[in-house]
């Protein structure tokens, strides 16, 4: 890797890597590196990204079940790379699911306050991150929670003021979407205040959800544009 050291741009979407080579921490000057694949021993692991403090944009990181644990994870140094935009974080189908090392791993993967976009895939946890659903994420406007079947109750949302674009499928293990989802119990705001568009995907074990008041939804969804919401029969 010492010959690209000056390089600034790598977009690797569409490729079939399975894992990013050794030494991709020495790239320190990269600012647009469009995917991170972890493949264990083999490959570059997930301490080298911290190394990458000029980081702008998306951000994919794809192989999160290779990760030892939480200390390899906050090496990442996710927080402190303040000009990422869009960040997904991708576990593999072939994950153990050792649900506390998940849930300590991505405790320790938190963005940084300007996050715009986030999506998280195949996490096995049974419950979502602390810092997911902050109020503090104020430019958070699309989020995606994929095929997180573990997990068995939804991370605070509703305090996330710029929020547009709220989707959510395959967190099977759901069955109450209650007060917790609106995150009302530290304010009085109104939840969801900028939510447009709405969809709630293969949640086979749904069976109540909950109102946080008369004035949000489910009751009201006069301010959402487009709402989606199927279960499997």
């Amino acid at each position: 890797m010492g010959m690209l050291v000056n390089m600034h741009y790598l977009d690797i979407r569409g490729t079939c890597l399975a894992r990013m080579p050794k030494g991709l921490g020495e790239l320190k000057d990269v600012r647009i590196l469009t995917d991170y694949v972890l493949g264990g021993h083999n490959g570059s692991s997930i301490n080298e990204l911290g190394k990458l403090k000029h980081l702008r944009g998306r951000l994919a990181i794809s192989g999160l079940e290779t990760v030892a644990g939480a200390a390899d994870a906050k090496d990442a140094n996710l927080k402190d790379k303040m000009n990422l935009q869009k960040l997904k974080l991708i576990w593999g189908k072939n994950n153990d699911g050792n649900s506390t090392r998940d849930r300590e791993v991505v405790e320790q993967l938190e963005p940084h306050l300007n996050l715009e976009s986030l999506v998280i895939t195949s996490y096995n946890g049974t419950r979502f991150p602390e810092w997911v659903g902050q109020s503090s994420f104020s430019n958070m406007m699309s989020l995606s929670l994929r095929n997180c079947g573990f997990c068995q109750s939804l991370p605070p949302l509703g305090q996330l003021s710029s929020l547009k674009s709220l989707s959510i499928s395959g967190c099977s293990g759901v069955v109450t979407v209650g007060d917790e989802f609106y995150g009302s119990g530290h304010t009085w705001t109104i939840p969801f205040g900028s939510l447009e568009t709405l969809s709630f995907e293969e949640m086979s074990e749904w069976e109540e959800w909950c109102c946080w008041s008369d004035e949000a939804f489910p009751i009201s969804l006069f301010c959402i544009s487009y709402v989606s919401v199927i279960v499997p029969s």
